[in-house]
């Protein structure tokens, strides 16, 4: 509810991302983003619905210790002032790219090639509301 109510989430989709303690209890040292910075983010990760109509990164916010979330912003409408997702869109997906997800990334390994979220969870009425 807080994150709904903030003011810039007017105008962004908000997506956190947290990393979980390991199975047997012991506390996670550090985020998979925790290093990372908005730079560093742009271009790797962007929001996509399922017609394949995506968002670029705006802003994002690193974990500040492990087991904290990470933040990322999407611009809700194009520079047209046309949403991304619609009443009558039914998933959205958190995209990385294969670039971000090599080897060179110590953390590639932790991390899906996307997460797919199911509109119909996020929806009240015909309003997507995330």
């Amino acid at each position: 509810k807080g994150l709904l109510d903030c003011v810039p989430c007017q105008s962004y989709y908000v997506v956190t991302a947290t990393q979980f303690p390991y199975s047997s209890g012991e506390s996670v040292e550090e985020g998979i983003f925790q290093a990372m910075t908005l730079e560093q983010m742009k271009g790797n990760v962007t929001l996509r619905n399922e017609k394949g109509v995506e968002r670029e990164l705006a802003h994002f916010i690193a974990p500040v210790k492990g087991g904290d979330s990470a933040v990322f912003f999407f611009a809700r409408n194009d520079d047209k002032g046309s949403p991304l997702l619609t009443k009558d869109n039914s998933e959205v997906s958190l995209v990385f790219n294969s670039a971000f997800l090599t080897p060179s990334n110590r953390f590639a390994y932790l991390l899906p090639r996307r997460m797919d979220f199911k509109l119909s969870k996020v929806k009240v009425g015909d309003n997507v509301v995330f």
